[in-house]
This record gives structure tokens, C-alpha cells and sequence, in this order.
């Protein structure tokens, strides 16, 4: 799922995924055995500099979910794009 709103020179963004694994016959050498499912979040803001230029800056979590326990992550982006 995507969401974007734009006001210039600002768009703010929103990303969010979800999957589950449907084959619970994969199972890793882990202590954790095999993912059953996954999700993951995206948001952020891009400041428009000028026509070509963007700065960023985005949180990102995610999450992992085992047969016996979670892994989650936080973290920030930030990030210059140019588009031609």
C-alpha cells in the first residue's frame, strides 16, 4: 500500500507491506526456525530544492516474525535524488 500528498515544494509519503508465508514446510537452520511473516512501514518527507534536486528524510520499521520469536528493526533515512 502507497500514499503520497503533495504541496509544493513538500510531498509527504506513506509505504506499507505485509506478507505470511504460505509454505510452512520451509523451516531454516536457525534457532528461530522459519519466517511465517513480515511487515514493513515507510514514511517520510521530500523537500523539493529545485526542479532537479530532492532531500529526503524517511523513517523505516520493520518486523519479522519466526515460529518462536520477533525481530524488529527502526531505523531513518535520508537520502538527495535528481530526476532528469
Amino acid at each position: 500500500m502507497r500514499a503520497a500528498w503533495t504541496v509544493a515544494p513538500f510531498t509527504v509519503r506513506a509505504i506499507a507491506g505485509y506478507t505470511y508465508n504460505l509454505d510452512k514446510q520451509a523451516r531454516g537452520d536457525a534457532a528461530f526456525l522459519g519466517p511465517t511473516a513480515a511487515f514493513l512501514a515507510r514514511a517520510g518527507l521530500q523537500v523539493r530544492l529545485t526542479r532537479s534536486y530532492a532531500i529526503e528524510l524517511d523513517y523505516v520499521g520493520d518486523g519479522i516474525r519466526f515460529e518462536h520469536a520477533w525481530r524488529v528493526a527502526h531505523g531513518a533515512v535520508m537520502g538527495f535524488s535528481r530526476s532528469f
